[in-house]
């Protein structure tokens, strides 16, 4: 009640609370949100994953699993040969295509993530949706992304496909078709290729993925095989693989050091809030230390009057600790009310504009910077202003008025 008898003196700092306090609270959970969707992908990976996808020599493979037999007790690992060819029929429609062994542990492939600034490599688990797992391949069948099943019509399961396979041909790609079996359709990565559109002359482009058994290229040369000689190794010691892998020349795709580039992103953001919030506790300081002031000469002749009538010091400084504890809770309630519906709106705004599920997201060292703020601004101020209010002077009050 004492609270709202006075209002119109504690006005000017009610409106300087809540502006600055919803000011910190929406520029913490814009950097937040922007964050966590931005690399959510990556930190969600699995930082156990190494890869290396290039034109590795059989031999540097075979020396670094030595090396990883030798060193390393939990890891597992599979090589696999990987393509790419263009079907002809369909024009620009170019295909990546997977030779995999037998295997019982789940398929990854590198994976591309791209950020609002940059792009980061990672692994994805290849998941199917529809049909044949990975191990149960037969040497003439094979599996097939979910784009380019739509690509070729979406027919029913199983069905014919002629498959391009390049070889070397005293240095020109000779293409050479193999008729094989879909017997299965699985998830696409979210790869920046991985993807279909019409050009101009209504013809299909893009990339699509195939995944066949190694089997099927058992009795081919290598040497003219146009291939990547791929390593996945999965292992807890990822890091002492990786090190591995740059002694001996091969391009590494660590998951691990991939998550660590986003850490360190992070960290210097953490750093950037960091100095925002001094900033801004500076300027509310300031700005409060005046509206304080303006409440106690608001009410000085109050004070006086109270004083007069044998109020002690002590009462008045209770009162006021308790009016200024209860503002201030109450600005900051309104402050995280405002900033909600701000929030809101704006993720509302996203998904018209982009059609994109913008997630909103408050880190806990945020929101530990949010409440130390509070805490303390409520605390020290209180005190503040409870301590110059038991200390207005009473005589020269109340013979001015």
């Amino acid at each position: 009640m004492m609270v709202m008898r006075n209002i119109k003196s504690y006005m000017l700092l009610s409106i300087t609370i809540v502006i600055s306090f919803t000011i910190l609270l929406g520029y913490l959970i814009y950097i937040d949100s922007s964050t966590y969707n931005e690399y959510k992908e990556v930190l969600a990976s699995d930082p156990n994953i190494c890869m290396s996808s290039d034109y590795n020599s059989i031999k540097d493979v075979q020396t670094l699993t030595n090396m990883i037999d030798e060193n390393i007790q939990d890891a597992y690992y599979y090589t696999y040969y990987s393509s790419s060819a263009v079907f002809n029929i369909y024009n620009d429609l170019h295909v990546s295509i997977t030779f995999l062994p037998r295997i019982s542990v789940p398929f990854y492939r590198e994976n591309i993530i791209e950020t609002d600034d940059d792009f980061y490599l990672s692994a994805k688990e290849v998941k199917i949706i529809k049909g044949k797992e990975f191990s149960q391949l037969n040497s003439n069948e094979v599996i097939i992304d979910q784009a380019l099943y739509t690509a070729f019509g979406s027919k029913e399961l199983p069905f014919e496909m002629n498959m391009p396979v390049q070889f070397d041909n005293g240095g020109l790609a000779d293409t050479v078709y193999y008729k094989v079996n879909v017997v299965g359709i699985c998830e696409g990565v979210n790869d920046v290729t991985n993807h279909f559109y019409y050009n101009d002359e209504g013809n299909i482009e893009g990339v699509g993925y195939i995944y066949a058994s190694n089997e099927l290229i058992a009795d081919v040369d290598r040497e003219l095989f146009n291939s990547y000689y791929n390593i996945f190794i999965y292992s807890k010691e990822s890091n002492k693989i990786e090190h591995y892998m740059n002694q001996l020349g091969m391009i590494t795709y660590s998951v691990s050091s991939t998550i660590n580039s986003v850490k360190k992103e992070i960290l210097i953001q953490k750093q950037t809030k960091l100095i925002v919030l001094s900033v801004l506790l500076v300027v509310l300081g300031v700005n409060m230390f005046g509206s304080l002031e303006n409440v106690i000469s608001k009410r000085e002749y109050e004070i006086g009057i109270k004083r007069a009538i044998g109020a002690s010091m002590k009462s008045i400084m209770l009162q006021f600790l308790f009016e200024s504890i209860i503002l201030l809770l109450i600005d900051i309630m309104l402050s995280l009310f405002i900033t909600s519906i701000i929030v809101i709106g704006y993720k509302l705004w996203i998904y018209l504009m982009n059609g994109e599920k913008w997630i909103m997201y408050l880190s806990g060292y945020s929101l530990g910077m949010y409440l130390i703020s509070a805490i303390a601004i409520t605390v020290v101020y209180s005190f503040i202003l409870s301590y110059k209010a038991s200390r207005v002077e009473i005589i020269g009050q109340l013979k001015a008025e």
